[in-house]
């Protein structure tokens, strides 16, 4: 996969992560206690500068209640979006909030 497609789906999973903390109503301080990183580390992922561990995004799928197949619905979706509208800022809902399943 070329850089700038992996950098898009950094990007578009950072913009996934951020809408599932913001649905929960947590800092991203409180998800990084609650996944056991730093809260450098979730900034960073929300940030798409980088990207978690397997691991850290199988214990955040079990804490935030959310699939590990709709997380990666999300992230495509949000990936799609921004490639269609060369933005980056494009926030997706939270996984689990599509009223069609």
């Amino acid at each position: 996969m070329p850089q700038a497609r992996n950098e898009l789906y950094a990007r578009a999973l950072g913009v996934s992560i951020c809408a599932v903390r913001k649905y929960r109503k947590w800092s991203m301080t409180e998800l990084a206690r609650r996944i056991n990183v730093s809260r450098s580390a979730v900034a960073s992922w929300e940030g798409g500068r980088g990207s978690p561990r397997w691991a850290h995004l199988v214990i955040f799928a079990a804490v935030c209640n959310v699939k590990l197949s709709g997380l990666i619905i999300s992230v495509e979706k949000a990936a799609a979006m921004m490639e269609e509208k060369n933005d980056p800022a494009i926030e997706p809902a939270a996984p689990g909030s599509d009223p069609k399943g």
